[in-house]
């Protein structure tokens, strides 16, 4: 799988990555249309109900964002984010 946003990263001294300062700004790009389509699951709920058309569409719109954003960040493997136990 390719890896488009590579340039966006840098390696780091604890061997993962940092994004750089154009990577923050394509975060905060991803965030400000995640944020959209988080509102439109909300509203499309309200309106027609899980099953509804509209939901079912604001809410690809949603996963792919959220798609994005864990590609840029590499699910978690830039930032030390670990599972801590219940």
């Amino acid at each position: 799988m390719e890896d488009r946003y590579a340039y966006l990263r840098v390696r780091n001294d604890r061997g993962g990555h940092d994004l750089t300062a154009d990577g923050w700004d394509e975060a905060a790009r991803i965030h400000e249309r995640l944020l959209a389509a988080t509102k439109e699951c909300a509203a499309a709920l309200r309106k027609g109900g899980r099953q509804s058309v509209d939901f079912k569409t604001a809410h690809r719109a949603w996963q792919s964002e959220a798609a994005q954003m864990l590609e840029l960040t590499g699910a978690g493997q830039l930032f030390d984010v670990g599972v801590r136990p219940r």
